[in-house]
């Protein structure tokens, strides 16, 4: 007996091939069908990381095989964001030293702010 219903927002399908991603996505599908449950294709993404991003970006080649869920297209996209974090094709991981640099900086102002706090007050701020 079904006691909770649940939603996940946030979902990634990890495949290693173009069948293997038509597979999960069919097996997808019909899990929405029998659960009478939506995918919406609108708000889902198609990111393809692969050896060959590189030089498919650098010759501007970014054509995809159609991707479907729920019988709407999913769109083909070189980057997107994800709780918050900028994901790419080629993996540029610009956007974790960008963020890196943003805490350590945090972490300066407040050791600089509070210097003149003992250790264990300094080390109680930093945890919270």
């Amino acid at each position: 007996m079904l006691e909770h219903l649940h939603y996940a927002d946030d979902i990634v399908l990890l495949c290693p091939t173009p069948s293997a991603r038509r597979r999960l996505l069919s097996i997808s599908d019909t899990f929405a069908n029998e659960c009478d449950i939506k995918f919406n294709a609108q708000k889902s993404k198609l990111l393809v990381v692969s050896p060959s991003n590189r030089h498919r970006q650098a010759t501007g080649q970014t054509s995809y095989s159609p991707f479907f869920i729920g019988g709407n297209q999913i769109e083909p996209v070189e980057s997107f964001l994800h709780l918050d974090h900028i994901i790419t094709s080629n993996l540029s991981d610009k956007d974790i030293h960008y963020r890196r640099n943003c805490f350590v900086g945090k972490i300066n102002n407040v050791l600089c702010f509070f210097s003149k706090e003992r250790c264990s007050v300094r080390t109680k701020l930093f945890q919270t």
